[in-house]
């Protein structure tokens, strides 16, 4: 398919994983714009058909993306299908041409009518731009708890993804999900792989019971436990305990809690499109972690 933005003339492609050439054109721009590298994941096999780049070719290169992400959540006994827009880039040398423009209007036509909502996390430098598509700010919500000292913390054992006997593990724990959560990601394993071979990497760790799996990162001082997945038969004060290794410490949680903690406003740069599902609208929610993309 041809695209014709400002005069000039773009090769249009949703198939960029297909495509050898392409696929490792869009990593590169991936790389000089964001510095993600997509590569680990692909070859891991965890791309599969919910991450969808929509680009624009010139010469065979990849000069403007924006993807699309098509996710199932739980809230509460409800069910979801959402479509997260992400890795908007242009290549420097082809910017304030309108490419990004043109790639939204053409995203939206092509997803609005296929699912529940869509909505983006945008940065702060291109904050009056997504408006003029129809989308809006929204408000979600950090949520924190705090670990108690405990002398006998359950014991945790790192997961390696790539080893076949963890992977099996882990994409099994995925599938029951996160008991712990009002607001969970399912199905998409997509991005459940993108995080354990990219920023968490090092970050899978499985409980005694031999089921349940915390995704966890340490910065210094700072814990994040981005999420919960199994059976997980542990209160969940054995399982921050466990998070912090038996520490007295604030922990930041990656998911909505079904238990109350400490809440605060998000400062992510939140946009739903406006006339669709907002889930955060009448609710104090956190879009789990390890579905942003």
């Amino acid at each position: 398919m041809q695209m014709t933005v400002n005069g000039k003339t773009y090769s249009f492609t949703d198939r960029v994983r297909q495509d050898d050439a392409v696929r490792e054109s869009f990593f590169e721009l991936a790389r000089q714009t964001f510095g993600l590298d997509f590569a680990p994941w692909y070859d891991f096999g965890g791309w599969g058909d919910n991450y969808i780049p929509h680009a624009l070719l010139l010469d065979g290169k990849v000069v403007a993306n924006v993807s699309v992400n098509t996710v199932d959540f739980r809230l509460d006994q409800k069910s979801l299908h959402l479509v997260q827009l992400g890795t908007v880039m242009t290549h420097p040398d082809h910017r304030g041409q309108g490419l990004s423009a043109a790639l939204m209007r053409e995203v939206l036509s092509r997803w609005q009518d296929r699912c529940d909502g869509i909505y983006l996390f945008a940065n702060g430098s291109v904050l009056d731009f997504y408006p003029r598509f129809g989308f809006v700010p929204a408000q979600q919500y950090a949520f924190s708890a705090a670990a108690k000292a405990d002398s006998a913390p359950l014991p945790l054992r790192p997961l390696d993804p790539h080893d076949p006997s963890d992977k099996a593990l882990l994409g099994t724990a995925f599938s029951k999900g996160n008991p712990y959560s009002r607001f969970e990601m399912k199905k998409d394993t997509d991005l459940f792989w993108f995080y354990l071979t990219g920023p968490l990497c090092n970050g899978a760790f499985l409980l005694p019971d031999g089921e349940t799996v915390l995704l966890l990162e340490e910065d210094g001082d700072d814990l994040t436990l981005y999420d919960v997945l199994g059976p997980a038969p542990y209160s969940f004060d054995e399982i921050l305990s466990a998070a912090a290794k038996g520490a007295e410490k604030p922990v930041r949680l990656g998911f909505t809690p079904i238990k109350d903690t400490a809440v605060t406003p998000d400062s992510e740069h939140l946009f739903v499109l406006q006339g669709k599902t907002n889930p955060m609208a009448d609710d104090r929610l956190l879009f789990p972690l390890i579905s942003m993309a």
